[in-house]
């Protein structure tokens, strides 16, 4: 459980595929499409920036990591919960929002989620996502 978010933090084994979705901006990238959104917690925080890929899974950024990492909780509510906000951003807002510090996560209160992450061979880097590094 993200303590900041209040949501389930899950890598992918336990991720449910989305139905489709036919609305919301994207922004193109070669053959791929994406949506960007910054999240924000109930009380207004940004607290991720997340990547819809073409298969409808999310990916939030952890600045611990320097990657995007599949967050199943973060899908369950856009898709389902809707406590969170998801404000959509353009690539170039999105680098932005990264290069602030969103999605950072206290090492201390963490240890076990961050560990996690850092041995996700899945996660895409911001290479991957935007097409060039931050």
């Amino acid at each position: 459980m993200d303590q900041l978010t209040g949501i389930p933090i899950q890598l992918e084994s336990s991720l449910r595929q989305p139905p489709a979705r036919p609305d919301g901006p994207r922004c193109k990238r070669e053959a791929m499409s994406m949506n960007l959104y910054l999240v924000r917690n109930p009380a207004g925080v940004p607290v991720w920036v997340a990547f819809e890929d073409d298969q409808k899974r999310l990916y939030t950024f952890v600045q611990n990591t320097g990657k995007f990492h599949l967050n199943a909780g973060l899908y369950e509510d856009f898709y389902f919960g809707h406590t969170m906000t998801y404000e959509p951003l353009d690539q170039q807002r999105a680098e932005a929002a990264i290069l602030s510090g969103v999605g950072r996560r206290d090492e201390r209160a963490f240890v076990h989620i961050i560990e996690r992450y850092r041995r996700d061979s899945n996660a895409l880097s911001p290479e991957t996502v935007f097409g060039h590094a931050l």
